[in-house]
């Protein structure tokens, strides 16, 4: 495989139109993600086809970063759960295109992060072991 489809870590989300939510919400995710080579691949389901492209624009503005490698696709589909489906399958199926050093994170693109600490943080307690699952929603 060649190295440049090596990663630290691949990251998969699916989307809708809303960029004003998403820079609420992933705009701390570069920082999170800080000093890890990251494939991020994202699917939009288009909701409205006048905030497909502002959404895809969004994304690039607030996740541009020298450590992200952006991957943005702009469904066809009309939204509904099978539309969700299918766009789970893409980013899988484009996700497993690449290795990943420390696994692949699922991010919906609505979820908060709630806390100033790093990803390096956490992973480094993990890092000597083998078949590790990490969860870092707060599951109470």
């Amino acid at each position: 495989m060649s190295s440049n489809l090596n990663y630290d870590l691949v990251c998969l989300t699916t989307a809708i139109t809303r960029p004003e939510l998403h820079t609420k919400v992933l705009s701390i995710i570069p920082s999170f993600l800080e000093n890890y080579k990251c494939k991020w691949i994202i699917r939009i389901d288009n909701t409205n086809e006048n905030l497909a492209e502002d959404t895809k624009t969004n994304f690039k503005n607030i996740l541009s970063h020298p450590n992200i490698d952006l991957q943005i696709d702009i469904s066809n589909n009309s939204c509904s759960r099978m539309s969700w489906y299918k766009s789970v399958r893409y980013c899988i199926e484009q996700g497993y295109k690449y290795k990943s050093k420390f696994g692949y994170f699922w991010l919906e693109d609505d979820w908060s992060l709630n806390s100033t600490t790093k990803l390096n943080k956490y992973l480094k307690s993990y890092v000597d072991k083998s078949n590790y699952f990490i969860s870092l929603a707060d599951r109470q």
